[in-house]
């Protein structure tokens, strides 16, 4: 297909996610984005933070319905 899968950093991750790096590492733990790891740290293929990105998207607390 040509497009290279990049391989990143927690650090790298964090970043392209938006999130902060401890919230990276929950959700490795969580099993919620698929890291290797290499050594003592982990490491996220660009194509796993997209699939991440998808199913975090809709994921939190729910907003507060008005009126109750």
């Amino acid at each position: 297909d040509g497009q290279e899968n990049e391989m990143l950093s927690v650090k790298e991750t964090a970043k392209e996610m938006n999130l902060s790096i401890p919230r990276v590492h929950q959700l490795i733990a969580d099993g919620r984005l698929k890291a290797q790891k290499v050594g003592a740290y982990y490491i996220v293929q660009s194509e796993d933070i997209a699939k991440a990105k998808e199913a975090i998207k809709d994921s939190g607390r729910p907003n507060k319905e008005k009126g109750n």
